[in-house]
């Protein structure tokens, strides 16, 4: 008990630790016990920790030079990939019947099977991931859209949840994009589809990786407020939806639309079908891994899921037939390596200035 004391008073010490009013005087004239004073400090420090890292990831970020890209089947992906070695898997696969690829036979596009095929196939291709190369810690996520036919929707989500948990995995939830640019469909008598779904799967619902990021607002203090006999803590620390919001972490996720501008500093002759904002895949990125853990892409295309975890200091395993993509892969992920070697030797050689 002497020693939470001790803790406690030293946090009351410091004035840069945010928080607004003494502890001990708590303690001493409101009656609030030692054991609460000492959870706390405890949490208040453990946002600032939090806050600390995340800033790190975002602001100055350390980059992952291992990375791997495959010219290789997906089915083939085990025949490559080290058992227990992947921490989250996140893909987008081909839309069901909406696009022929690029590069790739149509025998070899789960998007050219009918709808029975695509589910089985997608669910096919996770299996591996549940049995042997997903870490019990690991993550899975599939971002698959719903496709609208003869005026009714065929349900895709809906399926592919079903099949993957009759396949054992856990379902943990379904995460929902709002596009701001929506296709829109002729004749469709219902509300225009805006959204994708993300299906998020694990091994064990008890043990999968989660970080409860938070994020502070400047220039607020936290303080601690009495209800009748309970304290209340009221931080300014909010659970974090992307790094370009402050608000509570939701299963809605909104981005700005795609933008060609890194792809045209990369290769301006490149165009990919279904490009992606990297935003979306750093989302599950951040929460679901931390730095120096492994992402897997089984349908790299441009490599933004890749590039997304690059940045933020994950290594990256992805995969794709086309040798366009695999092409402009290469180039954006050494590109990303480069600028972080050039920053470091300029780094460098300002210190010895």
């Amino acid at each position: 008990m002497i020693r939470c004391l001790l803790k406690i008073d030293e946090f009351d010490s410091k004035p840069l630790n945010g928080f607004k009013g003494s502890l001990i005087d708590m303690i001493e004239n409101d009656g609030m016990k030692i054991s609460r004073a000492f959870d706390i400090v405890n949490r208040v420090k453990k946002e600032s920790e939090v806050n600390d890292e995340l800033d790190q990831e975002l602001n100055d970020p350390i980059i992952s030079t291992n990375y791997q890209i495959h010219n290789l089947d997906n089915k083939q992906a085990s025949s490559v990939l080290e058992p227990n070695s992947i921490d989250l898997q996140y893909s987008s696969p081909d839309y069901f019947g909406a696009r022929n690829y690029r590069g790739v036979s149509k025998k070899d596009q789960v998007g050219q099977l009918d709808l029975k095929g695509y589910i089985e196939e997608l669910v096919k291709l996770s299996i591996p991931f549940k049995d042997e190369l997903l870490k019990e810690s690991g993550v899975f996520i599939y971002n698959v859209s719903d496709i609208i036919r003869e005026n009714k929707s065929l349900a895709i989500p809906q399926r592919l949840t079903l099949a993957m948990v009759d396949a054992g995995w856990a379902f943990i939830q379904e995460v929902r994009w709002v596009k701001d640019n929506p296709t829109p469909i002729s004749k469709f008598r219902g509300f225009r589809p805006s959204t994708e779904s993300f299906l998020v799967f694990a091994k064990d619902s008890k043990k999968y990786h989660w970080r409860d990021l938070r994020t502070a607002k400047e220039n607020q203090e936290i303080a601690v407020t009495k209800s009748n006999s309970r304290f209340v803590i009221e931080s300014p620390n909010k659970r974090l939806t992307d790094y370009l919001s402050d608000g509570s972490v939701k299963d809605l996720i909104k981005t700005p639309v795609f933008n060609r501008k890194e792809f045209d500093e990369i290769d301006p002759n490149y165009n990919h079908q279904a490009p992606q904002n990297e935003l979306i895949p750093l989302n599950f990125i951040l929460h679901y891994t931390d730095m120096g853990m492994t992402v897997c892409d089984l349908f790299g295309g441009s490599g933004t899921t890749g590039a997304a975890a690059l940045k933020h200091g994950r290594n990256v395993i992805t995969f794709d037939l086309d040798q366009t993509n695999i092409e402009f892969m290469s180039k954006r992920f050494k590109r990303i390596v480069q600028s972080q070697e050039k920053s470091i030797s300029e780094v460098r050689e300002n210190s010895f200035l």
